[in-house]
């Protein structure tokens, strides 16, 4: 959930001596962030990505054009060449370099005699991190060496013009969604989507030391986090946590599963269908490019138990094959999770654990029932 705030649109006068990442990200720098409609204790930041892409490549409905700069580089004419006194402006429009405008509203370079000097052209989008200056530098080291296709002399460049048929870049400031609306999309419930490093209850005092493990790995994924231990103990509060604080540094690309979830939909997408009924995805494939990925409450399954290794062992496999950290939250202690997940998976995941935290305490669940009873659901949930 993006949107623009079309009515604060920032107009910036533009500097080709600067970057439009750099003018852009200036000008809205000071913006506050937007309370969220749905969850209103949530703050929606600006998006500086999306603010960017919005001034530079989106927003120009029919009969305007994205930001660009235009180039002129006008050359002497060629010497060796036998020009005409009376049609020079027809011979320079048929110079193989290029071509003089002609028009009653536009003027034209002419050499001392009046003559006019062909031209070359050249377009280019604006670029984020190039300043215009630079890419007026490029494209004449692109067109360096322009020669006369008769007489094969080289041309001398006599000037150049850099022209921006824009005197302000348009800004409508984006604004991302709240933290609680991106977990929400990555399937996380409304309730689970609260979760924090904040307001995880260390109880026993002894788990402190799991939640500062987990900042660890918020701090720096790689390798395994596991989870390990008794359901209602805290373990998806964390891994919800460290989604949180990924989403809250920009990071994309993650993804959240259930073990019986994911299990569903992978054997339904294996299973015939009707003739022209199309087949559904599996979302293996979708796990294993995730950037991180959190597989939750990974416990015994009624499935083949060999048929589930072979799937767990593609998913992670290739995952740590690639260096892509996951998270494992299993209501398992250690010698359960390698009964369910076989020696051959559960080996690969001790070489590349982050961190392999047990949580053998009792449910917090049942303290919590008051808090749940009366805390208010947010807007747009029945």
């Amino acid at each position: 959930m993006k949107d623009s705030d079309n009515t604060n649109i920032i107009e910036v006068p533009f500097n080709p001596n600067r970057t439009p990442r750099e003018q852009i990200e200036a000008a809205i720098a000071s913006l506050p962030p937007r309370r969220c409609e749905l969850h209103p204790n949530e703050l929606r930041p600006v998006d500086r990505r999306g603010t960017v892409q919005s001034a530079l490549w989106s927003g120009y409905g029919y009969g305007q054009t994205e930001p660009h700069v235009d180039f002129t580089a006008t050359y002497q004419r060629c010497a060796q060449c036998p020009h005409s006194d009376t049609d020079h402006d027809i011979e320079v429009e048929r110079c193989a370099v290029g071509h003089v405008r002609l028009g009653k509203f536009e003027l034209c370079d002419r050499d001392e005699h009046g003559r006019p000097l062909p031209r070359y052209y050249g377009c280019a989008p604006l670029e984020a991190d190039q300043r215009a200056r630079d890419q007026l530098d490029a494209w004449l080291a692109s067109g360096a060496g322009v020669v006369c296709k008769f007489s094969n002399q080289a041309l001398q460049r006599s000037c150049v013009h850099m022209k921006l048929p824009f005197e302000s870049l348009t800004i409508r400031p984006q604004f991302a969604p709240c933290l609680r609306c991106s977990l929400e999309s990555l399937g996380i419930t409304p309730d689970e989507s609260l979760a924090s490093f904040d307001n995880f209850i260390v109880d026993p005092p002894t788990i402190r030391q799991h939640l500062e493990t987990c900042r660890a790995f918020a701090a720096a994924p790689k390798g395994v986090l596991l989870l390990l231990g008794n359901c209602g103990t805290g373990k998806t509060h964390l891994a919800i946590a460290i989604l949180r604080e990924l989403l809250r540094r920009g990071k994309s690309g993650l993804r959240f599963v259930k073990h019986r979830r994911f299990l569903d939909e992978h054997w339904r997408s294996l299973r015939p269908v009707p003739f022209r009924e199309e087949r559904p995805e599996s979302p293996l494939s979708r796990c294993q490019e995730s950037s991180l990925l959190v597989y939750d409450e990974l416990t015994g399954t009624t499935d083949s138990s060999r048929a589930c290794e072979d799937v767990l062992l593609d998913l992670f496999e290739a995952r740590i094959g690639n260096f892509k950290p996951s998270i494992i939250a299993a209501n398992l202690n250690p010698a359960e999770l390698e009964a369910v997940l076989g020696s051959r998976l559960f080996d690969r995941l001790r070489r590349a654990a982050f961190a392999m935290l047990e949580f053998g305490f009792e449910s917090k669940r049942k303290s919590l029932n008051a808090d749940y009873l009366n805390r208010d659901r947010p807007c747009g949930h029945v």
